[in-house]
C-alpha cells in the first residue's frame, strides 16, 4: 500500500516547511520537501492545513476548474477548505493555502525565506509514484 507521510519540520511566521515521504509497505520510495503558508487557524488562502489524515488526489491539467495547465495534486477532506493543491512553484508568495513541492531548500531570492528548488521535477516524480488517490498523513515533528 502506498501512503504519504508529511512531517512539518519548521513553522515560521511567513512559511511552513515539511518533509514528504512516499512509503510503500512502510519503506520510503520517494522524498521531497513541501513549502506551505504558516499556521493561521486553517483560514482559507492564508494558512497551511491542520495536521491529520487526508486524501491526495491526482488532477489533470485544468481539471475541476483548476488554473493549472499541468497535472497536479489536490488535498481532499480538509474541514472548512477546498481546492487545496500541490503545484509547481518556488516562493511562498506563490501560494494561496496550497503546497509547493521541491527537491532542495534554498533562499533563491535572498529575502531570508526558504524557497523550493526543482519544484517541477519533484511534482512530476511525486505524481509518478502515487496512485490516483493516496492517503496523506500530516504530523508535526
Amino acid at each position: 500500500m502506498i501512503r504519504i507521510l508529511q512531517t512539518r519540520l519548521k513553522v515560521e511566521v511567513k512559511e511552513t516547511i515539511s518533509a514528504v515521504q512516499v512509503l510503500f509497505n512502510n519503506e520510503q520510495i520517494f522524498f521531497c520537501y513541501l513549502l506551505e503558508l504558516p499556521w493561521k487557524n486553517n483560514l482559507p488562502k492564508v494558512s497551511c492545513i491542520p495536521h491529520g489524515r487526508y486524501i491526495l488526489k491526482k488532477r489533470k491539467a485544468f481539471e475541476d476548474g483548476s488554473r493549472f495547465d499541468y497535472p497536479h495534486l489536490e488535498v481532499l477532506n480538509v474541514p472548512g477548505r477546498d481546492k487545496i493543491k500541490w503545484h509547481i512553484g518556488n516562493y511562498v508568495h506563490e501560494i494561496e493555502g496550497c503546497g509547493v513541492p521541491g527537491k532542495m531548500l534554498r533562499d533563491l531570492n535572498n529575502d531570508g525565506l526558504t524557497d523550493m528548488v526543482s519544484s517541477r521535477l519533484a511534482l512530476n516524480q511525486l505524481m509518478a509514484c502515487l496512485e490516483d488517490e493516496t492517503e496523506l498523513n500530516i504530523i508535526w515533528e
